[in-house]
């Protein structure tokens, strides 16, 4: 059944639903009115606080205690919401390539925020995996580079709000960059095994490209982080508070500090030309991580998961 065909019987299950709403056995219902995509949304295997039910069911929207909606993928106009339910919006995506996230009259339906901003309820992190395993990586040693692999671009995603094509070309044009992804010039290893291999490419060279498909505070997703674990310098170009998110002291080089991609370029080159110079960039290794991202790791790797964190944002809401 497609979303239209559910959501016109969601307001004709509104007419018939009792005053009290709710599951008769007491417990707080939330339901996914979407998936992520074409993700699959496995609530099976989520935890949750006792008493709280997930159904990614859309045909239960009508009677839920909330309904999360994934924005990016909405394909429909949204139904009637039923009193003293509450909506969250959810997505990891940037407001730039979804304008709905950063329109205030749509976004005022919503009751919660579930997004990769730092100011949201339910703030989510691009960081995966766990806590150990995470600082091992960023600990390894970074591996010798092979000759002649100055820089690595990896980009395969069509999005680009940012103008990351354009910036890559002018500094291609300044310098060496091997670039994969499907309009690279380089293919991946086969197997390719995701972002274990993406890791394994990255090791063996000095800077990577780490361009977000767009600029917004917040939004630094896995391209910032992948360099650090593969122990490769990322030059990054994104989230203008970057410095938020960085493990330590100098080990990313912004290219918002330069005027110019050629600049960039020729400072690059200059750190390829002085090793000893290029190693600063890795001596965080070996340092004290900030405090701040010892906290953010802990909360993305330790703490409670988002499902959960929703879980009990809609149960506090819902007694205040």
């Amino acid at each position: 059944m497609n979303a239209g065909r559910i959501f016109r019987r969601w307001r004709l299950r509104l007419r018939n639903r009792r005053s009290t709403g709710g599951d008769p056995r007491g417990r707080v219902r939330i339901v996914f009115a979407n998936g992520c995509f074409d993700q699959p949304l496995s609530l099976e295997q989520q935890p949750v606080t006792p008493g709280v039910r997930l159904s990614g069911n859309p045909r239960e929207a009508a009677t839920a205690d909330a309904v999360v909606f994934h924005i990016p993928n909405l394909r429909t106009p949204m139904p009637a919401k039923t009193p003293g339910q509450l909506w969250v919006a959810w997505s990891m995506e940037c407001e730039a390539h979804y304008p709905l996230l950063a329109d205030p009259d749509f976004m005022s339906q919503f009751d919660l925020t579930m997004t990769y901003r730092r100011d949201s309820d339910i703030p989510l992190s691009y960081i995966a995996g766990d806590y150990d395993g995470i600082l091992e990586l960023l600990r390894r040693p970074a591996p010798p580079k092979h000759p002649g692999h100055v820089a690595a671009s990896i980009v395969s995603g069509r999005f680009d709000a940012c103008g990351r094509r354009q910036y890559l070309t002018r500094l291609s044009a300044r310098m060496p960059v091997h670039t994969y992804g499907r309009q690279g010039t380089h293919r991946m290893p086969s197997p390719d095994r995701g972002q274990l291999t993406k890791r394994e490419v990255l090791a063996y060279y000095k800077f990577n490209c780490a361009f977000e498909n767009a600029i917004a505070t917040d939004y630094v997703t896995e391209k910032f982080y992948d360099p650090l674990y593969a122990g490769c310098v990322p030059v990054y170009r994104g989230a203008p508070n970057v410095e938020a998110f960085v493990p330590g002291d100098s080990c990313c080089i912004d290219t918002s500090r330069f005027h110019s991609a050629d600049d960039l370029a020729g400072y690059l080159m200059e750190l390829d030309r002085d090793e000893a110079a290029y190693r600063r960039f890795l001596d965080w290794k070996t340092r004290p991580l900030r405090p701040a991202f010892l906290e953010y790791l802990e909360f993305s790797t330790r703490g409670p998961r988002p499902i959960e964190r929703l879980a009990r944002a809609v149960q506090a809401r819902r007694i205040t």
